[in-house]
Formats: structure tokens, sequence, C-alpha cells
């Protein structure tokens, strides 16, 4: 899902030399996270795949740090694998925001 995102592109343009830069993507973080685990073997499982204790929100998450900084890449990603989570009985969710 990552790899197929449309990319939303910015064009920079120095106020002072009028100078354009070349059109990069937005941008931004994702993470995927994941409530009710709570027996030991569940943990290890999620933990092979790089799942870490969430302190914050409590349960686990996972940071997607795949993509460069493609915001749109990395929230496909999340969202796609929170998606799949889901719909295999996993109360999972996806979280994404700007830099």
């Amino acid at each position: 899902a990552g790899t197929n995102a449309t990319q939303q592109m910015l064009t920079i343009q120095n106020t002072l030399s009028g100078k354009v830069y070349e059109p990069f993507p937005i941008c931004g973080f994702a993470s995927v996270h994941v409530r009710g685990i709570r027996k030991k073997a569940e943990k290890e499982i999620f933990a092979e795949f790089g799942f870490k204790k969430d302190s914050y929100r409590g349960g686990i998450y996972l940071w997607v740090s795949d993509y460069g900084q493609s915001y749109d890449q990395k929230k496909a990603h999340a969202e796609a694998f929170a998606k799949v989570l889901n719909e295999n009985g996993i109360d999972a969710y996806s979280e994404s925001r700007l830099d």
C-alpha cells in the first residue's frame, strides 16, 4: 500500500531570490497501534515485527520507518496494516501526522 500511494508534492519558491526548488513529497510520520495484547506469547510475536510497548497510550505500536519522509506512503502503509489486523480480530488503528 505504501509503495503504491500517490504522493502529494510541494514546490518551494524563495520569495527574495525567486529560485524555485524541485518538487518533493510532503513529510510526516505514521504508526500502527494495537490494544488488548496481554499474553506474553502475543507480545513476543508482535515484537518480532518491530512492535514496542506504548507507555503513553497503552498497548503496543509500530513506527513506520520505510519510505524516507513521505507522509502519504507512511500513512497508506499504516492504514493498510491496521485494516488487515482488524480484519483478523486484532484491535488496531493507524495514526499519522505531518512534519
